[in-house]
């Protein structure tokens, strides 16, 4: 009777630990696990894989990382602050230089009638859309406080923030969002007035609402102010070669239209080879 009593108790003792190794084995398990999702390790997530563990463990005290954990998060700070302001900044500096090159080519736009008594005007408004604005929020929200020192709960919420933006820019399936929220070009509206010597202004002037020669007209206009752009002719500041061939550029215009046209390409300083049927050569 008591050997049996001594054989229950070693069952019921070796179940004991069998169940905890079991558990103790799952929970190291998920340790790994834990780690390699986070850092990265080559290791694998087995048991068999302590001793890589372990060793990597005194690696990490050896070299005193806990140390300079501090030190690092600062400098983290300090990088992530400086590169994302700088993207800030650009957009900015971007959004701006539309103007700057547009804005110039009304001087150019004045001293060409596009009808006897008035003349184009282009206006650029800023229209920074939802989404843009919401990004630059939520980025400007995310960054470190310069010189206030954060707690570590602090700095992984923010580091988070970034993280999810970062993996937003970077999602193929969020091309159209990172263009909205990038390009800048989509956030500023960019109108064409008619100004008359009256006073009287007309304005949001469309090609599409127009007859043919004077959508004609208009076009040209508009075509010698973006190609003026694109080139930065105005803003040079000189002339510069620009030739421009054109197909019955102006077959549906007027002589008084197709004249106008041809000079305001003229004074944007492009030098113009037509081609047309004979007997609209006049």
């Amino acid at each position: 009777e008591a050997a049996g009593e001594v054989e229950r108790s070693l069952i019921t003792e070796q179940g004991r630990l069998e169940k905890t190794l079991l558990e103790t084995r799952a929970k190291l398990e998920r340790t790994f696990e834990t780690y390699s999702d986070k850092w990265g390790s080559d290791f694998g997530t087995s048991v068999e894989a302590a001793g890589a563990y372990e060793d990597r463990f005194e690696g990490i005290i050896t070299e005193g990382l806990p140390q300079h954990e501090s030190e690092f998060r600062e400098y983290f700070n300090n990088r992530t602050y400086e590169r994302f302001s700088d993207l800030l900044q650009l957009l900015d500096e971007e959004r701006r230089s539309i103007s700057a090159r547009l804005l110039p080519l009304n001087s150019v736009l004045r001293r060409v009638p596009y009808h006897v008594d008035s003349h184009l005007e282009i206006e650029v408004k800023t229209t920074v859309p939802d989404d843009a604005h919401k990004f630059r929020m939520e980025l400007k929200n995310a960054l470190p406080m310069m010189g206030v020192r954060q707690d570590k709960a602090d700095m992984d919420a923010r580091y988070a923030a970034l993280e999810t933006l970062v993996d937003r820019l970077k999602d193929p399936e969020e091309k159209r969002w990172r263009a909205e929220v990038l390009d800048v070009r989509s956030h500023v509206t960019i109108t064409c007035t008619n100004k008359l010597a009256n006073g009287q202004s007309f304005t949001n002037l469309q090609a599409s609402l127009m007859s043919g020669g004077e959508g004609q007209r208009f076009t040209a206009f508009i075509m010698a102010s973006a190609l003026a752009y694109q080139l930065g002719i105005v803003s040079q500041g000189f002339s510069t070669y620009g030739t421009g061939m054109m197909d019955e550029a102006f077959v549906k215009s007027s002589l008084s239209f197709a004249e106008a046209s041809i000079n305001a390409l003229h004074e944007f300083g492009f030098q113009l080879l037509l081609a047309a049927p004979e007997d609209k050569v006049d």
